[in-house]
């Protein structure tokens, strides 16, 4: 097992505004490229009975659970059964939560390869690294041959609350560790409910998944990035040097089993920030729009500032050149097809 040195600093100040950095907000779409279902937990009820008999039943299952009648709840249970697994829903839209996005987009920095000996995480999300790829059909086995896992002793992860140490990783820094709150946090991506519909998956499950080619809007939130972090958290969304538009990625359940399951990608549409930051973004040498409260970055400006950042990331980290450009999901495809 290989030793590995982690790349540590002290965290950034949360509660300052820090020079040279940029707060602001990035908002976007995911588009999804193949049916996508993020879990709720839960299995719909399917009724196997006219609404008229289920009225009446409500006082048998009532009386039933007084009397504690055992065979009585037996025979109601017989009417229903259980349905398709509900994808996330809020009131009257289906969401990928922001959960669900800030988990993705820290896996996929965690899970660069150190390079010249130097990683940028800790690996909080993957604390025991495999000393061997699992054989094809055991837990895990196509994660393992798509990021190409090995053995990296990266040390103890950080955990300032236990170890009163500040001294923190990249990754962690960025997105947080116990103690210290991320500076980077996306919302719910959402969309209407007409989006999503009935899938029949193998092995008997049923699930309700959004559709392919559904848009579902969203923002991320960040709070004093430097441009080179600016830089790592576009990287992690599968954004590249030239485009707005980013490679896909996997998001959800089923996503390195199935296919036609769990891609989408991400779109940049904007880049808003409170208007004290325009001297900041002067200096980087972008001429954003002032509208209101806020300086606007789109179009072109958006994507100088997306290849300036870039750059920027992968000169100061870079571990962060093996995942600029590359997609898992197309790895996947190539995986899952032999």
């Amino acid at each position: 097992m290989s030793s590995i040195a982690v790349t540590r600093k002290a965290f950034t100040v949360r509660d300052i505004e820090v020079e040279g950095t940029l707060s602001g907000v990035i908002e976007a779409e995911i588009e999804a490229l193949s049916y996508i279902h993020v879990s709720m937990g839960r299995e719909r009820l399917e009724r196997l009975i006219d609404i008229k008999t289920a009225a009446s039943l409500l006082n048998t299952v009532e009386e039933a659970l007084i009397k504690g009648d055992i065979k009585a709840l037996q025979r109601v249970s017989s009417y229903v059964a259980l349905d398709y697994i509900d994808n996330v829903v809020y009131g009257d839209s289906v969401c990928i939560p922001g959960s669900t996005i800030k988990g993705l987009l820290r896996a996929r920095l965690e899970l660069c390869h150190a390079k010249d000996g130097s990683a940028i995480s800790c690996m909080r999300s993957d604390v025991k690294p495999i000393t061997s790829p699992p054989p094809p059909g055991a837990h895990g086995w196509r994660h393992a041959r798509i990021w190409k896992a090995v053995s990296e002793n990266r040390g103890p992860y950080c955990n300032p609350i236990e170890t009163q140490d500040y001294t923190i990783c990249v990754v962690c820094d960025i997105f947080g560790a116990p103690g210290v709150v991320g500076r980077v946090m996306p919302s719910n991506f959402c969309c209407g409910l007409e989006a999503y519909e009935k899938r029949d998956l193998p092995y008997g499950e049923k699930v309700y998944a959004i559709k392919p080619g559904t848009r579902l809007k969203g923002s991320i939130m960040f709070s004093a990035l430097k441009l080179e972090e600016i830089g790592a958290l576009l990287i992690s969304m599968g954004i590249a040097k030239g485009s707005s538009i980013g490679i896909p990625v996997l998001i959800g359940k089923h996503k390195y089993a199935y296919p036609d399951m769990g891609k989408a990608r991400f779109m940049v549409a904007v880049l808003r920030a409170p208007l004290r930051f325009a001297e900041t973004l002067a200096k980087w040498g972008l001429n954003c729009s002032a509208e209101h409260i806020e300086i606007v970055c789109r179009e072109k400006e958006l994507q100088k500032l997306i290849d300036m950042a870039i750059d920027a990331a992968l000169t100061r980290y870079p571990q962060l050149s093996q995942l600029h450009g590359f997609s898992e999901a197309d790895v996947r495809d190539k995986v899952v097809a032999k």
